[in-house]
């Protein structure tokens, strides 16, 4: 098949559509030269050796031919199958020393005891933690790859359609730290048994170590612990996320685990997925060639070289995804727009109101006058009587309601007004007791004398 190179990778990635499924090996936190990170698979083998020297003085001859024509990951997968059985907890504590390597020497040794102490996670299922990122996963605590920060910071800047999805099979947390140095949300899932993937679908990053992780779970290493023909539940619910997406393999080397069985299933049962597989160097692609065999499309699988991590995630958040600093030029200058737009219209609410005040004040004010008009047809000029006192002056104008009225000589003088008010009461009295007497006698109640 044609090689391809990084830059065609980029590419092939893409600006658009939904987000690829990332599968991440061991390539992309260890055996780095330039920068400090987890041990690789080298230094790994060299202090599984001594293990060995050390617990099968009598074996260690037959120990060291066994593995002397094997591939560092050969020799890796050999010693563990001889160790972990009697020596589990050695073997455990020099892997968590490898991961700890990755730590930032700023930090004291005397601090390291207490990082190793596990953090409380939720417990959601049998095999399953789901765990937010622990203490010693904070920021500064570790050595940052550039790769893996990168690739944080292209899934924080360019988020996608049904979400990015990262299956592992490393141990360390350093995915999860890259994400919490980019300060972007991540849930991190941990299985080291035969369970079903149920919590992929949330709109944050889904990371899913499939191997255990070194704080959460097992370690797993062995060929039956990995063996994928005892892990069918998860292998299915991996096919399941897989079928119909894009697959991006870094750092992986293909294991005979849960993550190979998956990719064939997903290419037999769909022809839309597709596998864009890339190597560090121009490794043989014989080992994983098989996947051939179950693709419905000789195109549905691309093989890229010369891949590194460390240049490849830079470069594609440099050239797909957004400039952290533009990002948020961008995101200020929308709020700007929109407070703009918010100004905008509550001015036009302001001018409506003004609007309609204005028109109240001058149906008021005409009301006014028409009122005045009136009252000055019906009647004769004479002094000024007092309608009404508005406690609202819409135009300012606070003088009172007023009409003119006729007035006499006698309502101007009070005594002559008060006499004419007496005898209006005497003879209203007067007939009062004159109807009183005209009842009685008409009821026979009341007779005359005589």
């Amino acid at each position: 098949m044609p090689q391809r190179s990084e830059a065609e990778l980029i590419t092939a990635v893409g600006p658009k559509g939904p987000a690829p499924i990332w599968v991440l090996g061991s390539g992309v936190s260890c055996g780095a030269t330039t920068h400090r990170g987890v041990d690789g698979t080298s230094a790994l083998v060299s202090q599984l050796r001594v293990l060995a020297r050390r617990v099968f003085p009598a074996e260690i001859a037959t120990i060291e031919e066994s593995i002397e024509r094997l591939t560092p990951a050969g020799q890796y997968q050999h010693l563990c199958e001889k160790l972990i059985p009697d020596y589990r907890p050695d073997v455990r504590q020099l892997l968590r020393a490898a991961v700890l390597n990755a730590l930032d020497p700023a930090i004291p040794t005397d601090a390291h005891d207490s990082l190793l102490e596990r953090t409380e996670a939720l417990r959601a299922s049998v095999g399953t933690w789901v765990s937010p990122p622990s203490p010693i996963d904070g920021k500064y605590a570790w050595a940052m790859r550039p790769g893996l920060l990168s690739l944080a910071r292209f899934i924080a800047d360019h988020p996608r359609p049904l979400g990015h999805i990262i299956f592992t099979t490393n141990f360390d947390p350093l995915i999860s730290v890259a994400f919490t140095n980019a300060a972007y949300p991540h849930v991190r899932i941990v299985i080291d048994r035969d369970y079903p993937l149920s919590h992929v679908g949330s709109g944050v990053p889904i990371v899913c170590h499939v191997h255990g992780h070194w704080q959460d779970g097992e370690m797993l290493n062995r060929v039956e612990e990995l063996n994928p023909a005892i892990r069918n539940e998860l292998v299915e619910s991996l096919k399941k996320q897989m079928s119909g997406r894009k697959i991006v393999v870094i750092g992986y080397g293909g294991w005979a685990d849960c993550i190979m069985d998956a990719l064939r299933g997903a290419l037999a049962a769909d022809s839309n997925t597709e596998v864009l597989w890339s190597f560090f160097d121009n490794e043989d692609e014989t080992t994983i060639k098989d996947l051939l065999t179950h693709s419905q499309r000789r195109d549905q699988i691309k093989f890229f070289h010369n891949v590194n991590a460390d240049t490849f995630f830079p470069r594609l958040h440099a050239e797909l995804g957004q400039d952290p600093r533009r990002l948020k030029l961008r995101h200020a200058r929308a709020k700007f727009a929109a407070m703009r737009k918010e100004i905008a219209k509550l001015e036009r609410e302001g001018e409506e109101l003004r609007t309609a005040h204005s028109a109240m004040a001058y149906r008021l004010k005409h009301a006014e006058t028409e009122l005045r008009s009136t009252l000055e047809s019906k009647q004769p000029e004479g002094d000024l009587i007092v309608l009404a006192k508005s406690p609202v002056a819409f135009d300012g104008n606070t003088e009172p309601l007023v009409a003119h009225g006729s007035a006499s000589s006698a309502n101007r003088n009070p005594e002559t007004r008060g006499s004419r008010i007496s005898a209006s009461w005497i003879v209203f009295l007067l007939v009062v007791v004159a109807a009183g007497l005209y009842a009685a006698l008409a009821l026979g109640k009341l007779q005359w004398p005589g």
